[in-house]
């Protein structure tokens, strides 16, 4: 009888410790998103764009947690339409259910309706370091989770980071360099 009181009282003490930790993730979401819809996209106003590159790791982890997963999709949406232009990036709108695809771990294969967000990108126009830090996760998934059926969406996503080297956009480089290398030791 003991044991069983305690661990009701364990599984409150921690159920509670998940609430507080939703609330607060759902409010950090909340803040990130608003701040995303005030960017201008003004070259004066480019500290969001620089930020997001620092807070896209956990934006990732919070996509991919069943608690957090469609508030981040929705803050995912905003910060989206404010640093990837839609000139640039026309499949833009796919782009945070990709990366929600991604941040539950599946395979390329099973998504790759996910990857056309990746189609059409324009290779004549650089894009920002906040653009890539955002397709940067795409990129990488698709070529840890390469197979022969995936071939067209690895040829895609290999092209783009070819374009956008060849136009010297800014982007992370270790992560770049990183995950190829993960994709080559994997090979």
């Amino acid at each position: 009888e003991e044991m069983i009181l305690e661990r009701i009282r364990e599984q409150g003490e921690l159920r509670e410790e998940m609430r507080l930790y939703v609330d607060q993730s759902h409010y950090a979401l909340k803040g990130v998103a608003a701040f995303a819809r005030s960017s201008s996209g003004a070259e004066e106003d480019r500290w969001f764009d620089v930020h997001v590159e620092k807070v896209m790791d956990d934006l990732m982890v919070l996509l991919g947690s069943p608690l957090t997963a469609m508030e981040a999709t929705k803050c995912m949406r905003d910060i989206v339409t404010a640093v990837i232009p839609i000139e640039s990036v026309p499949n833009r709108a796919l782009v945070p259910d990709a990366l929600l695809a991604v941040a539950q771990g599946s395979p390329s294969s099973e998504i790759a309706s996910h990857f056309r967000c990746l189609d059409g990108i324009s290779t004549d126009v650089a894009l920002s370091r906040a653009s890539m830090s955002v397709l940067m996760p795409l990129v990488l998934h698709v070529f840890n989770t390469a197979t022969s059926k995936t071939m067209s969406i690895c040829r895609g996503a290999c092209e783009l980071l070819l374009s956008q080297l060849q136009l010297r956009t800014e982007m992370d480089a270790p992560r770049l360099l990183k995950g190829t290398h993960e994709v080559i030791n994997a090979l």
